[in-house]
């Protein structure tokens, strides 16, 4: 088809050039959680920024991202990225022409479904898709899902696509479908960038890459209007980025990227299927056993991190666990109720995070 044409040629050939590094270091937020402007030095001399890259966006920052631009979730079979490091979101996923035609399958189902149950309210100006309104989306959700305003190039080109596939549609609201499925095919949407801006030896993020790998580390997600309008005002400044991790990890959003660091850096990954599928583990002696056991450890990390003293002693030594009716028998103790408590483990036992059950 025609269309199909279009989009390939729009972005194909510059999203096979956005892998991997770029060579140069970038600056990055000093250890205390401060933004170095452009032309500040490092605080330690000796430390080494990081590479300058575009990475694309592992399957689930990608599913959490199209979940909040659109609202529609992608199929929980989508799996794709880098786990080399042992976490889900390192850089050496390629985007090869397999992972390219099962994106493009779900930017398709995502568009469709999006623009037949929510679209029509956010943007009733779709019944046309007139050169105005394509003006709006591209203002609105275009910069959403970019993290940042398309600019002057970018806008037209995505009008003058928008032009054509409205003269080719029967229905404009076609035309909608395959501007939402080109958003999400941009190596703009796809990829997160830290390249920053020349200054002196390094390179400095952006605001708007500072807002991305803010949102992107502490929700696994695109950063929200609070924290993009912050970024298109230049105030990403030290107060107001601390002021925005403390609110972003006060977020179900961010408890939920805290438990998923925790279980990929102990390689607890089976927690989750432990709860869905309990009848696959063996020595799991109730359903709720597996439930219990993956709430022990998401328990434990909100308690250590959000509520009492963040630190890797802490994690390492705590002598309380989190403890149901299923689990306190695990360690010898007694509880009744299905929420859990902390209780001061025997001293035989180790403390901390290595001593939970679920671990």
């Amino acid at each position: 088809m025609k269309w199909t044409t279009w989009i390939v040629g729009a972005m194909w050939v510059p999203t096979m050039a956005c892998q991997g590094f770029i060579a140069e270091p970038s600056g990055h937020a000093d250890s205390d959680g401060g933004v170095r402007r452009p032309g500040e030095p490092p605080p330690d001399p000796d430390a080494q920024p990081g590479a300058r890259q575009a990475r694309l966006l592992s399957a689930r920052e990608y599913g959490n991202t199209v979940r909040d631009l659109l609202g529609v979730e992608v199929s929980p079979d989508l799996h794709f990225g880098d786990t080399s490091t042992g976490f889900d979101n390192a850089n050496g996923t390629p985007l090869d022409e397999n992972l390219l035609s099962r994106l493009w399958v779900s930017a398709e189902e995502a568009a469709r479904t999006y623009v037949r149950e929510t679209m029509p309210t956010e943007f009733p100006c779709i019944a046309t898709l007139d050169d105005a309104c394509v003006d709006t989306v591209l203002r609105d959700l275009g910069r959403r899902a970019f993290r940042k305003p398309l600019d002057t190039t970018e806008r037209a080109a995505f009008a003058d696509f928008a032009r054509r596939m409205r003269a080719d549609a029967d229905d404009p609201r076609h035309a909608a479908e395959l501007l939402v499925t080109r958003l999400l095919l941009s190596p703009r949407f796809l990829y997160r960038t830290e390249v920053g801006v020349r200054a002196g030896d390094v390179a400095v993020l952006d605001p708007f890459e500072r807002a991305s790998l803010l949102s992107y580390t502490l929700t696994a997600s695109m950063p929200d209007e609070a924290l993009l309008a912050d970024a298109e005002a230049d105030r990403l400044d030290e107060a107001t980025v601390r002021g925005h991790v403390a609110r972003l990890l006060d977020t179900d959003a961010g408890r939920l990227q805290l438990f998923e660091l925790f279980k990929q850096w102990l390689r607890a990954g089976e927690l989750d299927r432990m709860a869905s599928e309990p009848e696959a583990f063996a020595k799991l002696t109730s359903p709720e056993l597996g439930v219990a056991l993956r709430d022990e450890l998401a328990t434990f990390v909100e308690r250590v991190v959000l509520e009492e003293e963040a630190t890797l002693a802490n994690v390492l030594t705590r002598r309380s666990v989190p403890v149901d009716r299923h689990t306190a028998p695990l360690y010898g103790l007694e509880a009744e109720g299905e929420a859990p408590e902390d209780r001061t483990i025997p001293s035989h036992r180790p403390g901390g995070v290595l001593s939970l059950a679920s671990v």
